[in-house]
């Protein structure tokens, strides 16, 4: 069946099919030759129209394509939004990099491009002369160590120098990222390496500022919005409130995006030359801090001051406290409670309520934070505020567009699949977290996972076995009891919770719970090897 693309990006695509549709499973294959799209795609919705059918699918897989169909800022914000661990590979004509990411932010990059490796930039630089290259080269090869360890190890450098250059070379290496015009790029979640040093920048920042070294204005110009368009700021909190610094240039141009101003109008009022004015527009539209809009705004009521602001956080009490109070108790405040709401509050009520609240929460906004546990509670709690605001700004927009004897519309079947989606994601890379011991993130995932969706046993239990090996045991148990309340006949899930009661010493209970286990599966491993242990049998 044929359609016609409609919108795209690296995660997915909007389609307009010519004829009814009505797939026998919510996965389809998509071929797009144009876009180099070839794979197994999800539908997340479907709208029957007068013409065909409107469809928005979600790519499965890798993400992957090619950078001159997508955007590097697309690419980076689409890693971000759905939260990715792994690594972004980019192979192009200047040589092959990789960027790694945890939980959305990038946080080290390496290149095989022999101009831009660390020991030769340092010779390039005059930080250390040929002899020391060499030395440090061949003390490299020997132990396998990093050269930067190799020239530390020598005394050709100090530690801090070493760490303030590692993090302004992995830095250089993703903002050059945004000269390519041509390569491929793929998406992998897998585990990290191991690294000393790592960034702390956001992703909005590390665009705005790739975008700004761009010199090629040509280029600028040929993927900037048309000059006539009018510009306003998003309304969408999750662009505006981005760790960004911008610079006294920066706020000019900023303050005359008023929602009434086309770009050439803008281009005309800037006290800076239209080059530079035109960067900046470029990098607020790349950031998507800014969007072409229909028509002007007749009340603005975003000013360039909120945007701008910055609030220091790092080890401040009373944000850590405030954000461990609120995760703990999602369950009991629901959309209304967490949004600070009342049930009768109004859709524009709603809405002032979230971006008041998302900008207090953007992740963004805490970078600074050393605990990853404290990361992860702001995750969740940052993904429940929007959870909060779709639904709830759909049920107001609903109520008040129906009459009032109208029924209730169905819950959003759309946002149940987007946190079911983003549940297998973090499942997955909690799987990958555990396999290589790393029992903390693996623990942190896994909640994510439960949280999202808690009607998948794996979830349950895979969180208990995150919180056996974090030795919460009493934690564990209840966690593995949830997934066999789920999936009763399940051996694996039953002869775990004997172990479990084996730990704490309850003999009988774990006698027969590995009985219960050998009800359903005689020969399971476990459940024989923790009867062997209880009796002392060999």
């Amino acid at each position: 069946m044929s359609g016609k693309i409609v919108d795209y990006s690296v995660e997915g695509l909007g389609m307009v099919l010519k004829d009814k549709f009505s797939p026998a499973t919510d996965e389809i294959a998509v071929k797009v030759s144009t876009l180099g799209i070839d794979t197994k795609t999800r539908i997340a919705w479907a709208t029957e129209m007068f013409s065909g059918t409107r469809l928005g699918i979600r790519k499965l897989g890798d993400l992957t394509g090619d950078l001159k169909n997508f955007r590097l800022s697309d690419i980076l914000i689409g890693i971000q939004r759905l939260g990715r661990t792994g690594s972004l590979y980019i192979e192009s004509s200047s040589g092959n990099k990789k960027v790694f990411f945890k939980q959305g932010d990038a946080i080290f990059s390496t290149t095989d491009s022999e101009n831009e490796r660390m020991g030769d930039m340092l010779l390039q630089m005059g930080k250390i002369n040929q002899e020391q290259y060499q030395k440090s080269s061949e003390l490299m090869l020997s132990t396998g160590k990093r050269h930067g360890a190799a020239l530390v190890e020598l005394g050709y450098i100090t530690p801090s120098e070493l760490i303030e250059f590692v993090k302004n070379y992995a830095e250089k290496i993703i903002l050059d990222l945004f000269h390519l015009e041509d390569g491929s790029f793929i998406f992998r979640d897998e585990p990290l390496p191991d690294e000393d040093v790592i960034l702390k920048l956001s992703t909005g920042s590390l665009i705005y500022r790739g975008i700004k070294t761009i010199d090629d204005i040509a280029k600028i110009k040929r993927h900037s919005p048309l000059k006539d368009s009018i510009v306003y700021f998003s309304s969408n909190p999750l662009n505006l409130f981005q760790e960004i610094k911008f610079s006294e240039e920066d706020r000019k141009v900023l303050s005359l995006v008023d929602g009434q101003r086309s770009i050439n109008e803008i281009l005309r009022s800037s006290p800076l030359i239209e080059s530079e004015t035109l960067k900046i527009i470029f990098a607020l539209f790349n950031t998507q801090i800014i969007e072409v809009i229909d028509k002007g705004v007749i009340n603005p009521t975003i000013c360039v001051e909120e945007i701008c602001d910055r609030p220091e956080t790092e080890d401040d009490p009373v944000v850590v406290d405030k954000i461990e109070r609120l995760h703990r108790n999602l369950d009991k405040l629901g959309h209304y409670g967490v949004l600070d709401i009342s049930r009768d509050s109004t859709f524009e009520e709603v809405k002032r309520a979230y971006h008041k609240m998302a900008k207090e929460f953007h992740p963004d906004r805490h970078l600074s934070f050393q605990s990853e546990s404290l990361k992860g509670k702001l995750n969740t709690l940052f993904a429940y505020i929007n959870e909060a605001y779709r639904v709830l700004s759909l049920q107001k927009k609903t109520h008040q567009s129906r009459p009032a004897t109208a029924p209730a519309s169905p819950p959003d079947a759309e946002q149940v699949k987007s946190n079911q989606e983003l549940a297998r994601m973090r499942f997955r890379e909690g799987r990958s977290y555990l396999k290589t011991n790393n029992y903390d993130q693996a623990l942190v995932l896994f909640g994510q996972a439960v949280y999202l969706d808690k009607t998948v046993p794996d979830y349950h239990f895979y969180y208990g076995m995150a919180l056996l090996k974090n030795k919460k045991v009493k934690n564990a148990e209840e966690a593995i009891h949830k997934a066999i309340k789920l999936a009763p006949e399940n051996s694996d899930y039953i002869a775990e919770l004997g172990h479990i009661y084996q730990e704490l010493g309850f003999k009988t209970r774990a006698k027969n719970t590995f009985e219960n286990a050998l009800k359903h599966n005689p020969s399971h491993k476990r459940a024989l090897e923790g009867l062997s242990k209880l009796f002392d049998l060999k």
